[in-house]
């Protein structure tokens, strides 16, 4: 999973996203994500 994090973003420092970052996805995608999958991260 390491790698496809650095594939992604290589100057990440921290695997993962925010709750921000998840906000974004979801306007972006016009979906709602699960909060079982938000309390993953």
């Amino acid at each position: 999973m390491k790698k496809v994090i650095n594939m992604i973003n290589p100057s990440s420092k921290v695997a993962g996203v925010s709750l921000l970052d998840l906000k974004k996805i979801e306007k972006a995608l016009g979906a709602m994500i699960p909060d079982e999958y938000k309390e993953l991260f």
